[in-house]
């Protein structure tokens, strides 16, 4: 199975949630019971630019042979640590409900990238051979 099955849909999800965050982090973020004001907003619309940072550079994988072993590791790192907050932060009680779903959607993403990687270590291992 190609790794394109996780990136290609990672990325243009990465990609429209970096829009909607960009146009109404207050919306976006409400859902899940956070409450922004003025400056989290702002900083809300600064993160949209790693959402498209990151959806642009998902998408543009074709494959494993286009897939840097390294960055297939920092996209797990990355997806960890959302993970991680995420989860802190549904413990601490910050979120309603719904923030379980990004708690959910975290660890899914960051298997999905580990996925990535053990498919690109595994390719780029037996292209060295």
């Amino acid at each position: 199975m190609n790794i394109t099955v996780w990136t290609k849909p990672k990325g243009i999800f990465t990609l429209t949630l970096g829009a909607i965050v960009l146009l109404s982090p207050s919306w976006f973020f409400g859902i899940f019971g956070l409450e922004l004001d003025a400056a989290a907003e702002v900083v809300g619309r600064m993160y949209s630019g790693a959402f498209f940072l990151i959806g642009l550079g998902v998408l543009k994988v074709s494959g494993p042979e286009n897939f840097d072993k390294n960055d297939a590791l920092i996209a797990v790192v990355g997806d960890g640590v959302f993970f991680l907050v995420a989860l802190a932060a549904q413990l601490m009680g910050l979120m309603n409900t719904w923030g379980w779903f990004l708690v959910i959607a975290g660890f899914f993403s960051c298997a999905g990238f580990f996925w990535c990687y053990l498919q690109v270590k595994n390719y780029q291992g037996a292209a060295s051979a």
